[in-house]
């Protein structure tokens, strides 16, 4: 079969492999026979080998006198280290498997972040560096990225995955359900236009080409469902529209039935139906009176009380699929619908370039039966079951792979970068031990006096005699067990102030310590001279060579202490660093499982799994959270209804409000009139009338509301009629 042309790069990078793979048997070989002929043996000729291998022989003779190649010479003047490189090429392929694949700017700003962190002195990276960087690295490529909701990355986890086939060995396997008794259904939008893009041909220089049909955006919703003997049921389509017209099911090749919703989705009631009047009786029969399992997924409209008794009555067992899985469980996402798309695109252009419209409403049954009966067949329906590990049951179909995403939010999370095996060791042992409160005290934090070489000896006395072992015990304890040894790490780590978070069982905030990188000790020592190796040597020179190379040694094993202390505190910050991510994203998980259960009224077993929905337990909490749920849509609407109460009552004292004090106001103005007569008339002041007065607003507001609670059907305020007059004064004072 004709693969993927490679790439030139990629052709490159597999001939400069081959010849430095070739070079270095060449040399190899080279080194044989010069040791030959140092023994006064014939020996072969560099020409020889040079022409056997294809490499130039004075290539091989600077490798065999360790020259250096234009490779490695090349590496000198690279950015960052060949191990920097691979450390980086790591981290990007690590980042890939998760579904966190870096773009080329992402992937430059990690590589400044280690040239300005390792190589400060040194010029930054520059534009083209990531162009070069994947030349030398042909194991990564850049391509297009296809999206995958955070949701599903997450959720394929090993923990979902093992919960689910527990399911589906207890409601298939265990029960031994035929393949004829094994039904998948989901649903799937079918659009009714080519809105995708397609490669075609257009005029040179011409940056868009255009494409007739149609473009309607509005889908229809199938609903299919295959079993797992390899056949499948006449599918059922959902369109959008309050009626359901009788064009709309016109040329119905597939057998198809005909609903129709507001949103043109599935709801409760059409799943409903469905069940009672679509799947019942078309798989009865082939049932024989045997249990039916029935796989869909857990979308809140499959799963009404309706349902669940239906299903109860006539023994359908119900199993749905872990939230945000469907898309490696569900057989029909898996391997049918990609197909069905496929042919349904197919379908709807050739009726377009054979009618010259778009596909209408009336037109859909026909397009939609013909690419439905072209993407079913046994092979494809039972192929669905097996990639699935339904039938036949396989719980280790999933591969690791394909659950990486999971572990960028995985509450056991890790960092990219591979630490070595004893680090990877302490970090076990800091995942599996559980401390004590008395272990978390600093006080405990008391090492033991002897060290650890003085605890095994492991030379054997020459004089010593055979003796009969005693029965008792030693009484010289042990030391420094394993589990000691961790209470003192946890104590010591208590008694830091960076520290002491790691082994607290209180939350981590924002205002928590995080461990920094530790600063690595400057190796300012005397480079060894290299050169020395590749000297050749002369027998009066010997006692010269021999201090020179004795200098030369002293100062590399100073530079590999070093390094070694180096990489002990860099182990150190990678196993600090790895308690607190452990502990971050507990903290993160445990939030973010309590913000999505806060809204949350129905509490179901095994949160976040699949499950067996027709029992009595779901049923029960399914009843009882509609009752509740109609509890709480009472007080609703009785809230909504005496808050109009109120509003009505408010309006009503406002108007009467407004009418006491016009009628006030008429008052004092022939209370006014009234004075100035009588001052005319020559009254004394202190012989004029009083000014009138009004109830309060305050206690008209309580009369009008006590009357209005005693009497709710008659007109509120009838029975109160107010002249004016009242107990409290506002204005008119003496």
């Amino acid at each position: 079969m004709v693969g993927k042309a490679k790439s030139r790069l990629k052709k490159q990078h597999e001939a400069t492999e081959d010849r430095n793979q070739r070079l270095k048997v060449a040399v190899d070989m080279y080194k044989t026979e010069m040791e030959k002929k140092s023994r006064g043996e014939k020996g072969g000729s560099l020409r020889d080998i040079a022409d056997e291998f294809g490499i130039d022989k004075m290539a091989i003779s600077r490798k065999y006198k360790g020259m250096q190649t234009i490779q490695e010479f090349n590496t000198t003047k690279q950015k960052l280290t060949p191990a920097e490189e691979e450390t980086l090429a790591d981290w990007i392929i690590e980042r890939c498997g998760q579904a966190l694949p870096p773009n080329r700017k992402q992937i430059c700003l990690h590589a400044k972040f280690i040239r300005r962190q390792n190589h400060p002195e040194k010029h930054p990276v520059g534009t083209s560096w990531v162009t070069e960087f994947l030349g030398r690295h042909p194991e990564i490529s850049t391509g297009w990225s296809r999206s995958l909701d955070t949701q599903r990355a997450q959720c394929l986890n090993p923990s979902v995955v093992k919960g689910w086939f527990d399911v589906v060995k207890e409601g298939v396997v265990d029960d031994d359900i035929a393949p004829e008794c094994i039904w998948g259904m989901d649903e799937t939008n079918c659009p009714r236009g080519n809105i995708g893009k397609e490669r075609v041909a257009k005029v040179q220089g011409k940056k868009t080409q255009h494409a007739q049909g149609g473009a309607n955006r509005e889908t229809v919703t199938a609903i299919v469902m295959i079993c797992a003997d390899g056949t499948a049921l006449a599918p059922t389509m959902i369109f959008k529209g309050q009626n359901l017209y009788t064009k709309w099911t016109e040329n119905n090749v597939g057998n198809a039935t005909f609903v129709c919703s507001p949103k043109g989705w599935t709801d409760s009631t059409i799943c409903n139906n469905w069940i009672q009047d679509v799947f019942e009786p078309a798989t009865c029969s082939k049932a024989n009176g045997r249990t039916r399992v029935l796989f869909m997924d857990g979308h809140s409209s499959h799963f009404s009380p309706e349902v669940i008794d239906f299903a109860m009555r006539l023994n359908i067992r119900i199993i749905s699929y872990p939230p945000h899985c469907t898309h490696a469980l569900q057989g029909l996402d898996v391997v049918c619908f990609a197909k069905l798309k496929t042919e349904l695109k197919k379908a709807v252009g050739a009726f377009e370039a054979a009618h010259q419209h778009a596909v209408g409403k009336s037109d859909f049954a026909g397009v939609f039966g013909q690419a439905f009966l072209r993407s079913f067949s046994a092979e494809s329906i039972k192929k669905a079951f097996e990639v699935t590990g339904i039938y036949p049951y396989n719980p280790d179909i999933i591969t690791p792979e394909q659950m990486k995403p999971a572990e960028a939010s995985s509450i056991k999370g890790s960092f990219t970068l591979t630490q070595t095996s004893p680090v990877r060791a302490i970090m076990q042992s800091f995942r599996t031990y559980h401390p004590t409160n008395l272990d978390a005290s600093p006080s405990n934090a008391v090492a033991s006096s002897l060290s650890l070489s003085s605890q095994i000896s492991l030379a054997i006395p020459p004089t010593s005699n055979p003796c009969t072992p005693t029965r008792k015990r030693p009484n010289t304890p042990v030391n420094d067990t394993p589990s000691k040894r961790m209470r003192i790490t946890y104590s010591n780590l208590s008694a830091t102030s960076s520290g002491s978070f790691l082994t607290s069982k209180e939350p981590y905030t924002s205002k928590t310590p995080f461990p920094r990188m530790l600063k690595r000790s400057p190796a300012q020592i005397q480079e060894p001279d290299w050169s020395l190796l590749e000297t050749p040597v002369n027998t009066g020179d010997t006692g010269r060579r021999v201090s020179e190379l004795t200098t030369a040694l002293s100062q590399a094993r100073q530079q590999v202490s070093v390094m070694h202390g180096n990489q002990e505190i860099f182990s150190a910050q990678a196993i600090l660093q790895d308690v607190a991510l452990m502990k971050m994203n507990k903290v993160v998980h445990e939030k973010e499982r309590e913000k999505r259960q806060r809204n949350r009224t129905i509490a179901l077993p095994n949160p976040g799994y699949g499950r067996i929905w027709t029992t009595e337990a779901i049923a029960d909490a399914l009843k009882s959270h509609e009752e509740e749920e109609a509890r709480k849509r009472d007080e609703k609407r009785a809230g909504a209804k005496k808050r109009e109460e109120k509003k009505a009552i408010k309006v009503r004292i406002e108007a009467r409000w407004n009418e006491i004090m016009e009628k006030h106001k008429a008052d004092l103005e022939a209370h006014e009139e009234r004075c100035k007569q009588l001052q005319l008339k020559g009254a004394r002041k202190k012989d004029l009338p009083s000014k009138p007065k009004h109830i309060s607003k305050r206690e008209l507001t309580a009369q009008m509301s006590t009357a209005d609670e005693e009497d709710l059907g008659e007109d509120r305020g009838s029975d109160n009629e107010y002249d004016g007059s009242g107990s409290e004064q506002s204005d008119g004072a003496e």
